[in-house]
């Protein structure tokens, strides 16, 4: 970051607050996270950096649902529609979309999240960009756990980790596995659900990731209770 700012290389301090912002909201500082990507945010502003903004508007989003603050974080991704409006991308319309159905199950707006996610799987299928297609697959099995749809749930996490077997993304698998573990506990597979527990609290506690721990620890509780 100083040299950055000594060469006065803007592209790059945008970037690397981008980055650094993302370290800190993995590490759980989420006070310095959010200063960092609102400097970002302000400095992209003022280079009309349309692309940057886009990026950073959906982390700061993604922030807020790190905390479940789920407003915040549909206020920053109406943000990021109307950067993706003017850009005119439709690819990075359905990075949000994916996103903003995370939410919609996360809050239990189960029909609106598989609408969005249909969108998005179309575009992702057509674009063959392959990792995001294993996140919207993942997210779309997260929509059928929550709707206790276990065997639906157990298809797409398959889907999903078929595609993350050629991937390398420690931070999605480790959600992946740990959905896995929750599906596979609601069909009463015990041992198929302790197994993937145990794989997504080893990648939790690599990644320092204490969302993940915490997660990762609820299937071998509720297998030993």
């Amino acid at each position: 970051m100083v040299l950055a700012k000594e060469i006065d290389d803007k592209d790059l301090i945008i970037s690397l607050l981008n980055n650094l912002a993302s370290e800190y909201s993995y590490l759980g500082d989420y006070g310095k996270s959010l200063n960092l990507y609102l400097q970002g945010i302000e400095l992209a502003k003022q280079r009309d950096d349309l692309a940057s903004l886009s990026i950073l508007n959906e982390n700061l989003a993604l922030l807020y649902v790190g905390q479940k603050d789920y407003d915040q974080a549909l206020y920053f991704y109406e943000a990021v529609k109307k950067v993706n409006d003017q850009i005119g991308d439709d690819f990075t319309t359905a990075q949000s979309l994916s996103n903003i159905a995370s939410i919609y199950t996360d809050t239990g707006k189960l029909d609106k999240a598989l609408e969005c996610i249909e969108i998005s799987i179309a575009a992702f299928s057509k674009e063959r960009k392959m990792d995001w297609l294993a996140y919207a697959y993942r997210v779309k099995a997260d929509t059928y756990l929550k709707k206790k749809a276990y065997p639906q749930a157990m298809h797409w996490y398959w889907v999903s980790k078929d595609l993350h077997d050629h991937l390398d993304d420690d931070r999605e698998k480790m959600q992946l596995f740990n959905g896995m573990a929750n599906a596979l506990l609601g069909q009463q597979e015990k041992d198929s659900a302790k197994y993937y527990a145990d794989i997504a609290f080893g990648l939790s506690q690599v990644l320092g990731e204490k969302e993940g721990i915490k997660e990762a620890s609820h299937t071998p509780y509720h297998i030993h209770k």
